[in-house]
């Protein structure tokens, strides 16, 4: 299974001028944090990676 940067290298190569790539994001107020985040004109995509 792929690790965690290794997912997010392969969501960098989708980041573009419409497609925005974030990743190890804080949830406030918390100590959980969001993998990757990938916000398309499409929808936006939550990842976790185990």
């Amino acid at each position: 299974m792929p690790s965690e940067a290794a997912v997010g290298a392969r969501l960098d190569g989708l980041a573009s001028e419409s497609i925005r790539v974030m990743h190890d994001r804080r949830i406030p107020r918390s100590k959980a944090n969001i993998d990757h985040i990938v916000v398309t004109p499409g929808g936006v995509w939550v990842i976790d990676t185990k």
